[in-house]
């Protein structure tokens, strides 16, 4: 009886040391062998702690020590394929909750992992995936579980394109203030901004990544400035043969806009036929105070256009204080003329000075 109280005392031993034994296996691993292989292991181990909520600090401590203090790990649920009709079986019969909610509290680091499996597979509560209809049916057939370390001060451009769109679903608020640089939300803008627009702005949007942008950012422009009362400032750079269509846009969304003081279009090869529609912005908002126009080709003709706009008819803009032009092949006597016509409101830069602009 001994022998067995002691055997089976030894078996409840190692029983319970399999979790210490594995993870010092595994850090032995990591550590003294290739970063991909420590990557593994640390990304079993959210795995484990996903489900099984393991202390939490073990993941804080590798990510700290291996990426750095603002690396956050990403957990990317892609390719969900249903097994039912998602939009009548699972949203409309099923579920108490919608697909929006869902995936805006999966994306909330406030919810505990219990609340979050349960957003996952309930489809009740969550996506369904691992759950099943009243006639046996599985609710998902299938679906792909990503991980990702994710470090936004070390992303090379590379990898925010490939998964720029994955990184933003699961980032916060905070952190899109916070630890993204400009120049990385100029290039995610240019590859996902419907999702980039949804995110918070504030002061001056600077989108200048040189021909990046079309009629589809224009739109995104729009839902940023109007969306975001504390956006004061917006820079857009425009593909060439898309800027005309892409002001028209701007004319249409920005019309009643009462919180933008500034907008600046450059290097975009705005035409004068792309400055009627700016003129007409310019006679239809009163609350815009400058506007840049550096380095288009609208020439003397567009520059006219712009002139009348700020001077002429009772719906001429009186209150912008100043227009911001060079590099837009005005002619001297042109220039003159709308400085006259606009009483200094039309300000032209030398093109000497500008040619940092096209170099």
């Amino acid at each position: 009886l001994v022998t067995k109280i002691r055997r089976g005392a030894f078996y409840e031993f190692l029983n319970l040391m399999q979790d210490p034994i594995a993870f010092s296996l595994s850090v032995y691993v990591a550590v003294y062998m290739s970063d991909n292989l420590f990557l593994n292991v640390l990304l079993n181990i959210v795995a484990l702690e996903f489900i099984t909520e393991v202390d939490e600090e073990i993941c804080q401590a590798f990510t700290l020590w291996r990426f750095g203090e603002d690396a956050k790990i990403s957990v990317s649920i892609i390719d969900i394929t249903y097994n039912v009709d998602e939009g009548l079986e699972l949203w409309h019969q099923c579920s108490n909750t919608s697909k929006k909610n869902v995936v805006r509290d999966l994306r909330s680091s406030d919810n505990s992992n219990l609340v979050l499996w349960e957003l996952l597979t309930s489809k009740f509560q969550g996506l369904g995936l691992t759950d099943s209809m009243d006639d046996g049916r599985e609710v998902a057939s299938s679906f792909q579980i990503q991980f990702d370390i994710v470090s936004w001060e070390n992303i090379p451009e590379e990898t925010l394109i490939s998964k720029g769109g994955l990184f933003l679903a699961a980032t916060e608020d905070e952190v899109w203030k916070q630890q993204i640089s400009k120049d990385q939300r100029a290039v995610l803008f240019k590859y996902f901004p419907e999702i980039v627009s949804e995110l918070p702005w504030t002061g001056s949007v600077k989108l200048d990544l040189k021909n990046s942008y079309g009629v589809r950012h224009a739109r995104s422009v729009v839902h940023i400035a109007n969306k975001n009362e504390d956006v004061g400032s917006i820079t857009c750079e425009f593909v060439h043969n898309e800027t005309d269509a892409a002001v028209a846009v701007l004319r249409d969304g920005l019309m009643k806009n009462t919180t933008l003081q500034t907008v600046s279009i450059q290097r975009s090869g705005l035409t004068a036929n792309g400055v009627k529609d700016i003129a007409l912005l310019l006679r239809g908002n009163s609350k815009l105070g400058l506007m840049w126009l550096l380095a288009n080709n609208f020439g003397d003709a567009g520059a006219i256009i712009l002139a009348d706009a700020l001077s002429e008819g009772s719906d001429a803009n009186t209150t912008m204080h100043r227009m911001m032009l060079g590099l837009n092949n005005v002619s001297n006597e042109c220039r003159d003329k709308c400085i006259q016509k606009t009483n200094g409101r039309m300000v032209f830069i030398p093109d000497e000075h500008l040619q940092s602009l096209v170099d």
